[in-house]
């Protein structure tokens, strides 16, 4: 389970984003039987406040000042395969990989930008006209947000709808450089790694 860990409207609680691993027991005569609390374990991201990989995008007023970086990382969807999930760090713009069997993260995957500067594209809905264009150092972000996995000839691949959703609570938008009333909001890593315009997509063998 994602569990997001969305600020308050007011910033002035922020919870910590985990992912809740579920061991169920087999047999169709438990179907019916409620949860119980010793069959849940959460992952949490307590190992990544001193050691984020660069490229994970952090940002937002310090709240919770004992796990800041656990409280700014946001799980939105999960999709498993074998013993691993995968989940989407929608606000974050990476992915999360998370061992089942022992219920930890074990790493955390940054998407980096897509350049979208050779590709040509009307890059405004608010000039009532079609104007296709290329725009020189124009770059996105994929920010995930559902997901999905598949294996075809022994390698894992993730399927993902990239959002490019923004970061946002209360009813303003906030990004990096912004300000609230609960303090200044800065990234917490300048530079990501950008993907290459081609049909190709990235992909990367799941046992890594």
């Amino acid at each position: 389970m994602a569990n997001e860990g969305e600020p308050s409207d007011d910033y002035t609680v922020d919870p910590e984003g985990s992912v809740g691993v579920v061991q169920l027991p087999r047999g169709h005569h438990h179907a019916r039987r409620p949860v119980r609390q010793s069959w849940v374990r959460l992952a949490d991201f307590h190992a990544f406040e001193d050691a984020l990989p660069e490229g994970v995008r952090v940002f937002g007023p310090s709240v919770n000042t004992d796990h800041p970086v656990s409280a700014n990382l946001e799980p939105e969807y999960a999709a498993v395969s074998g013993h691993r999930a995968y989940v989407t760090l929608q606000e974050n713009n990476a992915i999360a990989v998370v061992d089942l069997r022992r219920a930890r993260v074990e790493k955390l995957l940054p998407l980096g930008f897509k350049d979208w500067g050779l590709t040509g594209l009307d890059p405004s809905d608010r000039d009532d006209v079609v104007d296709i264009r290329t725009v020189e150092g124009l770059r996105g972000l994929p920010m995930p947000d559902a997901i999905a996995t598949f294996r075809s000839r022994g390698t894992t691949y993730l399927v993902t709808a990239n959002e490019g959703d923004a970061r946002e609570w209360g009813t303003t938008w906030r990004g990096p450089g912004s300000r609230t009333s609960a303090g200044t909001v800065s990234p917490r890593s300048a530079t990501t790694p950008r993907w290459p315009v081609s049909p190709a997509t990235p992909t990367w063998d799941g046992s890594t």
